[in-house]
This record gives C-alpha cells, structure tokens and sequence, in this order.
C-alpha cells in the first residue's frame, strides 16, 4: 500500500474560528499527522479495527434505560437485554451491572444522554470553539454529575491530566455555572477486564482558566501548523487508523496482528 509523504500544507488551513472537541485535542496532542488525515482530510480509516460498534451500543441502551427508568429496576433492564442484546444477553447484562454500580441513587435526577454542548471562546485570540455530546448528565447534590462511559480497554489515572477530560470540563463549566451548580466529571469504564474508575474530578475554577489558556494555545498551534509530522512511535503507531500510509509510522506497527479495538468518546 502506498504511504502518503510528510508534506508542506498551504497558510489558509481553518477558517477564523478553529474547531475543537475532546476527541480532537486528544488527537493533536497524540499525533500531529492523525490530526491532518482525520480533521482536516476527513480521510475514512484505512487500518481501523472493530471500532465503536459495541460502544456505541452500551451508550444507546443505557441512555434509553435512564429514560425508561432504572438501571436497578430488573424489569427495565430485561426489556432492553430483550431489545438491543442481538443474542449476547449476558454481555449486554454485564456492562448494565457493572454501570449500576456507579450510577447515582436516591435523588439523582437524569437531565439527558448523549446531551450536545458547545461553548465558544473569543478572545484572547485565537476564536475557537470546543463541542461535544456528553454520555450522560445527573443533578444531585448541588453538583452536576456528567459521566462518559467507556467500553475499551484504555485506562486514564488521573482526569485532571487526561486532556480529552480537560477539555470536557472547560466545556461543562458554563452549563454548571448557568445551573448554579458545582461540576463533577467522571469516566466509567464498563469493560470487565477493568477493575477500577478514575477518582472522579470537580475541577476548581483556577483550573478552568487554566484549560481555556490550554485550549487557546492548541488552536493557536493548530492554526500555526504546516509540516503535520508523523509522530513515529509505536506505542502510538500500532493502533493508528492509518498506520499503514503514514510514511512516519513506527516500523512493523502496520501489520495486522496490531489492529486493536478502540474506544469511543
């Protein structure tokens, strides 16, 4: 398969607003290349595995569950096992058990799954904006709870380091503070070959400022960018969705046996 060579892009890449979201700061931070061919490109994956098939699932069923009822209402949740299971019960029984576990109690109210936000920054410049859709939203306690479900295998320590979080929590703040809320942010990881969650993160308002400046120089770097290296790593490389065009993928990370299932969100 032919790679595709490193190249010199022309000045006008963006127009005067640089678009940002979660997935894609994670993305230009990991590989300056990956940006170019998924951003800018929209080039479809040429190596991608089984991607978001089943992910996409579990977030469809558990927001239609929340909107049912109860994750904990046995009645709920064989109607959807019934609905969405596709012959898998116990799998799809598994990832409802073990979001159960984490889901808030007693006077937790939903607002929405899959809630579309966007928030627009103007200046210092450059004018960016950041946009995404939030798995799920709970108010309880005078915080709102935003969860992001994960269904792979990847693992985050700390939220408050992980940069698609980071870029979450500048982007749920306005929604808090517009609902007089305090913002809590937690991952759930609901693959059965992950123990433990990340301690969820309420991010303190010198810490949002900090994000926005973040944010800022990102689209700032973004807008700057001509060259799009490849990053040339392989524990980068080998799960590439592209790894096998990039003329500065890793050595031996283009073959088959490294095609691994992803995440979504």
């Amino acid at each position: 398969m032919t790679r595709l060579p490193m190249t010199t892009l022309p000045a006008k890449l963006h127009g005067s607003i640089v678009p940002l979201s979660p997935t894609t700061v994670w993305r230009w931070a990991r590989c300056r290349r990956l940006y170019l061919l998924r951003n800018l490109v929209q080039l479809p994956g040429v190596d991608a595995g089984p991607w978001s098939a089943e992910g996409s699932r579990i977030h469809a069923v558990l927001n239609h569950l929340h909107r049912e009822g109860s994750c904990r209402d046995a009645n709920v949740v064989e109607r959807m096992v019934a609905s969405y299971a596709h012959g898998d019960d116990e799998r799809l029984r598994g990832f409802i058990t073990r979001h159960a576990r984490r889901c808030p109690v007693g006077d937790a109210r939903y607002e929405g799954g899959e809630v579309p936000l966007g928030r627009f920054h103007r200046s210092p410049p450059p004018l960016f904006t950041v946009s995404a859709s939030i798995d799920a939203l709970w108010v309880h306690d005078g915080i709102l709870d935003a969860r992001d479900y994960k269904t792979g295998a990847g693992v985050v320590e700390d939220l408050s380091r992980d940069v698609r979080a980071r870029a979450q929590a500048w982007l749920l703040d306005a929604r808090a503070r517009a609902l007089g809320l305090r913002l809590r942010l937690r991952y759930e990881f609901l693959a059965p070959e992950i123990a433990d969650d990340p301690s969820p993160w309420d991010p303190e308002p010198d810490e949002i400022d900090e994000i926005e400046e973040e944010l800022r120089r990102a689209a700032e770097s973004i807008r700057a960018e001509r060259e799009f290296r490849g990053v040339g790593e392989p524990a980068v490389c080998r799960t590439c969705e592209y790894r096998s065009i990039c003329a500065d993928a890793a050595p031996g990370s283009d073959g088959p046996e490294n095609a691994v299932e992803g995440t979504r969100g």
